[in-house]
């Protein structure tokens, strides 16, 4: 879920104003739902928190393998290049491991077809 104190009036209009989503819950008395309703709200809040976790775990890799969070750049434009350059460097190593596999999957691939047609001929 989200930072509680980040859902308050204040940083809700900021967000509006942004155009970005909140996806926290709503203030003041909580409106009666059917349960059908409620469920469907969970089902969405679930949703948002996976996708949610999963950039949280994104930024988490970054200041663990790639010392995100140690940017000591004295401007502002130097530090917005910095982090951009991490995350490049976190998107070829994304694509580096891709690549291997697919390139070992395929390998398995081509292996598996020379040695079965050699295995039923054999036979």
């Amino acid at each position: 879920m989200y930072e509680k104190i980040y859902g308050s009036r204040k940083n809700r209009n900021h967000l509006k104003e942004l155009g970005i989503e909140f996806s926290g819950k709503a203030l003041g008395r909580p409106p009666k739902r059917t349960k059908e309703e409620s469920r469907e709200l969970r089902k969405l809040r679930r949703i948002q928190e996976g996708i949610r976790n999963g950039i949280e775990g994104k930024f988490g890799e970054g200041k663990r393998k790639y010392d995100l969070g140690l940017v000591k750049a004295k401007t502002m434009s130097t530090s917005e290049s910095w982090i951009v350059a991490v995350l490049f460097v976190m998107n070829l190593a994304r694509w580096q491991r891709m690549s291997s596999f697919l390139s070992l999957f395929k390998w398995l691939i081509n292996f598996k077809e020379r040695w079965s047609f050699k295995l039923i001929r054999a036979f």
